[in-house]
């Protein structure tokens, strides 16, 4: 198919118990958002991020914390500081400490205009002859949205972080399957 588009009001998980996951985009970027909450990569061993041609930027409004073994690097509005219960050595081939400095980084917006809409399908005459009858909404940009009309002919509700416009909804008659 061209695509698949999943809308799912109480969570999605994965599991796997061997050969791992994969989320590969041949074309475009993938892109993972919590709109309201964090994200979490938690590995047993490793955790790699890899920029295999350009940079890797990592930015926050507020901090960045980095830890390990009880030494740290914060870097906040206050400034930079750092510290370890060990050795802290630097090699270079020369120090410069010309004078402060700072650079904007303009954060990206998360998606909190969440677009929510509930369709109520009714007949020519107004009635709700499709209570409990299978629907399909499909949308221009392909995204598909299937389930089954509530008692009072409703869909459920269909969460997305865009406006999106139908071009077709199908109703399945209870007795047929499509």
């Amino acid at each position: 198919g061209k695509r698949l588009a999943a809308s799912v009001a109480k969570g999605i998980s994965f599991f796997t118990q061997g050969g791992g996951i994969k989320l590969f985009a041949a074309k475009g970027a993938v892109e993972v958002q919590a709109q309201s909450g964090n994200i979490e990569l938690i590995a047993e061993k490793i955790i790699k991020i890899i920029s295999e041609k350009k940079r890797i930027e990592i930015a926050a409004k507020d901090e960045i914390l980095m830890t390990a073994g009880g030494s740290y690097i914060r870097i906040n509005k206050a400034g930079i500081e750092e510290g370890t219960p060990g050795n802290w050595k630097a090699w270079a081939a020369d120090h410069d400490t010309p004078g402060p400095k700072s650079v904007d980084y303009v954060l990206p917006s998360i998606g909190k205009e969440i677009f929510d809409e509930q369709i109520q399908i009714l007949d020519v005459n107004g009635k709700l002859t499709f209570a409990n009858c299978k629907y399909e909404i499909e949308m221009k940009n392909g995204n598909v949205f299937t389930g089954i009309l509530t008692a009072e002919s409703k869909t459920e509700r269909i969460v997305t972080i865009r406006p999106e416009e139908i071009s077709n909804i199908k109703i399945y008659p209870k007795n047929k399957e499509s």
